[in-house]
């Protein structure tokens, strides 16, 4: 499985989302290496589709499914993820574990 997790030097915090990243894998049972990668430019956030910091895709794929929508790529500092009328700094556990079954 492909996992990486996309943000700014600016973001304050993606690392936060990584550490509850891996705690959610964990608890799922899988096993996979997390690749963190830093967006410099107008470039690059095209490229991978970033939609702003942190953005997590498992397979090439954004977990939120609201993402297949969105076309605004950028280097926002920050993301906003909304998962059940709540709001989060970075991709809710009950998101990412969604996309992995979508994904496996």
């Amino acid at each position: 499985m492909d996992v990486k997790l996309y943000h700014t030097q600016t973001c304050h915090i993606w690392s936060k989302a990584l550490e509850e990243l891996k705690k959610a894998f964990a608890e799922s049972g899988v096993r996979v290496e997390i690749k963190t990668i830093v967006v410099n430019t107008q470039e690059e956030a095209e490229q991978h589709r970033f939609l702003g910091s942190p953005t997590l895709h498992v397979n090439g794929r954004d977990v939120d499914p609201m993402a297949e929508k969105m076309t605004r790529y950028g280097l926002s500092a920050c993301r906003t993820y909304w998962w059940k009328g709540k709001s989060f700094e970075y991709p809710p556990e009950e998101m990412v574990l969604q996309a992995l079954k979508t994904e496996t």
